[in-house]
């Protein structure tokens, strides 16, 4: 699947967990571009490493012989450069759905909950390095230990990776672990209360793949709460 990709355009690619994606096909020695609205730290490390950004949307900024234009969950359907691939029948997915792809790739490792991702993430993608299983990392923030910052490419099976639950993203993952820190009421602008949430987590953790397991906080009484057919806590 992702040598399909050889041409890849970001329509928000400034976001934490998009420059990861773009920094990931790059490395692939996909060709990468990408827009965002404003100059940022981010923009400049990846003009730095000569992937084409353009500063502010605009149609002109797709490649018509673009495979795929991944767009963040921010960025609308009227967004101009989302118009300018469906005019020219160009493949969009969201970046939930691009993780989802790869996810299928690997032996994913999703860290999850309402709060604590990114840090669980960092520290669970640290100790697998350290362990010798050189992992593939997508964290929702800047490592020191790693090169690219929000992102570590191994050579392994494993892929560990954030899955968000905001607009139940992450059950565009398929996960054979999952990391479950906590459940909170969150979110209430999509979720309609705390039933919903539990009610979205217990989708997602019926999901898992295999022989995994979930590993939950036992101590949080929303996650230990769910039901499941593999945990330790």
């Amino acid at each position: 699947m992702m040598n399909e990709y050889k041409k890849i355009h970001f329509v928000g690619i400034a976001g934490i967990g998009m420059s990861a994606l773009a920094k990931w096909f790059f490395h692939l020695e996909s060709q990468v571009s990408g827009s965002d609205m404003v100059e940022s730290d981010i923009t400049q490390d990846l003009t730095e490493r000569e992937i084409k950004i353009s500063i502010g949307h605009s149609k002109t900024n797709v490649p018509e012989d673009c495979d795929v234009l991944v767009f963040s969950p921010a960025v609308p359907e009227t967004n101009p450069e989302r118009v300018r691939a469906q005019e020219l029948g160009i493949k969009e997915l969201s970046y939930p759905e691009m993780l989802g792809e790869i996810s299928k790739q690997y032996s994913t490792i999703v860290v999850t909950g309402t709060h604590g991702k990114s840090t669980t993430t960092a520290m669970l993608g640290k100790i697998l390095v350290d362990a010798g299983y050189d992992p593939t990392v997508l964290v929702g923030s800047l490592v020191p230990d790693f090169k690219d910052g929000n992102l570590r490419l191994g050579n392994s099976r494993f892929f560990v990776v954030e899955g968000c639950e905001y607009r139940a993203h992450m059950l565009h993952l398929e996960p054979e672990m999952i990391v479950l820190t906590n459940i909170e009421e969150d979110h209430l602008d999509f979720y309609r209360d705390i039933n919903h949430i539990k009610e979205t987590f217990q989708e997602f953790t019926d999901k898992m793949q295999g022989k995994g397991m979930v590993v939950h906080n036992a101590s949080d009484e929303h996650s230990s709460a769910l039901k499941y057919s593999n945990a330790v806590s």
